[in-house]
């Protein structure tokens, strides 16, 4: 059985692990959000940064208390004294973007998911300021000593190609 997974590492003595990509994890807002009229430095990079205290009246629509992003946020937020004050908790990243650019709160995703959402139902994305670390990984998990035919070793390498 192969599975292919947003975050990366699993803790597992039978399960393997396998990073293909590290993504960029990104707090999104919806466009009509108080927070995108201010002028941002982006410093040559693709997203500009946010400062968590900015978000102190926010709803955070996060995933389970169990997930990768939800554990390294957690983190984070811990080091800067930040306690979100309303949460949502839901299953997926799908989800958690969709309720923030409808606008119900804030969420954090990877930049993977963006280009895969219609480009109609987007929002504004930011780089968290200070967030370490600030990539989510994404790989293959597989059992270990599991046998890999031709045609899913085949597939690993395209995928990693793709990536």
């Amino acid at each position: 059985s192969l599975s292919i997974l947003y975050f990366l590492p699993v803790k597992s003595k039978e399960l393997i692990s396998s990073v293909i990509s590290e993504e960029q994890h990104l707090l999104v807002l919806p466009k009509e959000h108080r927070l995108n009229n201010r002028k941002r430095i982006v410093d040559n990079a693709k997203y500009p940064f946010l400062d968590v205290s900015e978000l102190k009246n926010e709803t955070f629509i996060y995933l389970k208390a169990d997930s990768p992003s939800r554990i390294q946020l957690t983190k984070f937020f811990k080091k800067s004294n930040f306690v979100p004050k309303n949460v949502i908790e839901i299953k997926d990243m799908e989800t958690a973007h969709a309720l923030a650019v409808a606008g119900l709160g804030v969420a954090f995703i990877s930049e993977l998911l963006i280009p895969y959402c219609n480009s109609a139902h987007r929002g504004v994305y930011y780089r968290l300021k200070d967030c370490v670390p600030d990539k989510l990984q994404v790989g293959f998990v597989y059992k270990k000593n599991s046998y890999h035919s031709k045609a899913v070793k085949a597939f690993f390498a395209l995928v990693s190609e793709v990536f």
